[in-house]
């Protein structure tokens, strides 16, 4: 797989989620062209009613991480 090649389909996410992933891209300084699918930003947020999603970044670094090591990326 190479940097820019969707890994999941097209997929509509809310704006917490979507949010989300921009916010854990800028703070980590992970690539722009990387995106999170759904299934995994659930595995680093906390949604609650009415308010920003939690993050915890520790958990998505180590996320991101997994999933570049466990892919045939081809750079970043």
């Amino acid at each position: 797989m190479h940097i820019g090649e969707p890994r999941f389909p097209d997929t509509i996410v809310c704006g917490q989620c979507n949010s989300a992933d921009g916010t854990v891209k800028r703070k980590l300084n992970l690539p722009k062209s990387f995106s999170f699918s759904p299934s995994e930003i659930r595995v680093f947020i906390k949604a609650r009613p009415h308010e920003k999603h939690d993050i915890d970044h520790e958990r998505a670094l180590n996320l991101f991480n997994l999933i570049i090591n466990s892919s045939n990326f081809s750079s970043f």
